[in-house]
């Protein structure tokens, strides 16, 4: 009988062993094609109802002159529901292309609804923050340096100085040219960027990376990332997934029930993740 416990004792430990073995290799080597994929059939997240509210009342139109240019940057703001009649401080999400998000921007036929995407949200209990819609940003190809310091040295200091912020709570998002531009400056600055909104990026996306040698080595910020069906923003999100400790929220499909627009319909769930820090949806993911 002792021998026999002996032996099943020595059985259980090699089992026991090659188990922690297997968790070791596996948290040691990430695997090539690591992308977090996220189903519309698991999403969870709230949606938005359009109440019909005459959100651009509450936008305020400004403008800041660019460094390189006589030429003005002009920008909206958002404010949040309870702005005036409270005291709190608010995370800012900045977006670099807004000239379609709210109604007062443009026709109502082109807006991306995202005044009256923010009111819903806040009506269903969720976070509150205030958004800044830059309209007609100029982009200095090849010089993303220079729009970069000058977003986080010269806007982000005057909204912060102007409204009650969460200086550390900046969110950077774009479309297009401007997607690229938001997650190199997370990667750059996620000291002033520590979050970003990563739609519809463009084929050159792995270039520019590579110009600035950006592999997301040392990055833990959060990103969001809807990449439609480019090629090269599915490998800079695998490169993102092994080489960084960045929360990543991945998707490449339009979402089923939402508008059409660069933004894939995946703003809601975009909000929702970079205010909740990441813990509150589960993210499946496909190997």
């Amino acid at each position: 009988m002792f021998q026999q416990t002996t032996k099943q004792k020595r059985i259980n430990t090699i089992l026991i062993a090659g188990l922690l073995a297997s968790f070791v290799a596996i948290g040691a080597f990430p695997r090539h094609n690591f992308i977090p994929q996220v189903s519309p059939a698991e999403d969870t997240l709230v949606q938005p109802q359009y109440f019909g509210l005459t959100a651009c009342v509450k936008t305020n139109t400004e403008a800041l002159t660019l460094p390189w240019t006589d030429e003005m940057l002009s920008y909206q703001i958002y404010l949040p529901t309870h702005y005036d009649s409270s005291e709190k401080h608010y995370p800012v999400v900045y977006f670099l292309n807004g000239s379609k998000l709210f109604c007062d921007a443009v026709s109502g036929e082109e807006e991306w609804l995202i005044d009256e995407t923010m009111d819903s949200l806040i009506l269903a209990k969720r976070s509150e923050s205030i958004v800044v819609a830059l309209n007609d940003f100029p982009l200095l190809h090849e010089q993303e340096d220079s729009v970069i310091n000058f977003l986080s040295s010269e806007l982000k200091p005057l909204i912060d100085s102007v409204y009650r912020t969460v200086p550390s709570r900046a969110i950077i998002a774009g479309t297009g040219e401007y997607a690229d531009l938001a997650l190199i400056a997370t990667l750059k600055q996620p000291r002033h960027f520590a979050r970003a909104g990563v739609f519809s990026p463009t084929a050159q996306l792995e270039t520019k990376l590579k110009a600035h040698n950006l592999t997301g080595k040392g990055y833990k910020g959060m990103i969001f990332m809807y990449r439609s069906a480019e090629p090269s923003a599915a490998r800079v999100a695998d490169l993102l997934a092994m080489h960084s400790s960045a929360l990543l929220y991945v998707t490449k499909q339009q979402h089923p029930r939402r508008k059409v627009t660069p933004l894939g319909g995946w703003y809601v769930e975009f909000y929702n993740w970079v205010m909740g820090n990441g813990f509150n949806y589960i993210i499946p993911v496909k190997h």
